[in-house]
């Protein structure tokens, strides 16, 4: 499993049965069968599946939607193709929770 991609409140891994890594170094999940995308909000312990690669990008917006529904705002990008379901790095640079004042926030990485 490797990360994604991370923001203050939500991460997002990249779930496959082979990896590989490139000349630079970049860690890289692939399968023969398909790759599982999760999430993880700030918080929470385990992280829950949001789509497939390959699988249907409709599916996944749904998916998506339904587990950041506290941010409506995020939640209408993404219904109105604003934001591609598998741009992790944009969802997770915008995800703002509308509970976040009590919201625990992951600690800042350099990816």
């Amino acid at each position: 499993m490797s990360l994604e991609a991370t923001g203050k409140y939500v991460e997002f891994y990249a779930l496959g049965a082979n990896y590989s890594i490139n000349s630079k170094g970049v860690f890289k999940v692939s399968s023969s069968i398909y790759i599982t995308y999760l999430a993880r909000k700030a918080g929470e312990e385990y992280a829950v599946e949001v789509g497939v690669y390959g699988g249907n990008k409709e599916y996944m917006r749904k998916q998506l939607m339904e587990y950041l529904s506290d941010d409506p705002a995020l939640c209408s990008l993404i219904e109105d193709n604003e934001i591609e379901p598998d741009d992790f790095s944009e969802l997770a640079d915008k995800y703002r929770p509308q509970n976040s004042e009590n919201m625990e926030e992951f600690p800042k990485m350099n990816l």
